[in-house]
């Protein structure tokens, strides 16, 4: 074995043994899983503040879009014959079904 690796095999027995690790260890994780449980309800604090704020114009978008309908309007493109025929049919069927 290597006077390299002798060095670093002893640095890590040294540092698993050391007093006080393991305290270090959970204290961590308790930081950490505070610290994610505290964001995830700051973040919904957040959606919910938005939310709260343009409710007015969220809810015309919405509202908008599901109350929009398509308006077609024959113009003088339209009359004139298409270049396959089966497009002239689908043209023809389109009119058709929206009344026009």
């Amino acid at each position: 074995m290597s006077t390299f690796a002798k060095v670093k095999l002893s640095q890590l027995e040294t540092a698993a043994t050391r007093p006080g690790r393991g305290f270090r260890r959970a204290l961590f994780w308790i930081h950490l899983s505070m610290g994610v449980a505290a964001s995830a309800v700051i973040l919904l604090m957040c959606v919910t503040g938005v939310t709260l704020a343009f409710e007015r114009q969220i809810l015309y978008a919405i509202d908008e879009w599901h109350t929009r309908s398509v308006v077609v309007h024959q113009s003088p493109e339209l009359s004139r014959p298409l270049a396959h025929p089966l497009l002239n049919v689908l043209r023809d069927e389109m009119l058709d079904r929206n009344g026009t």
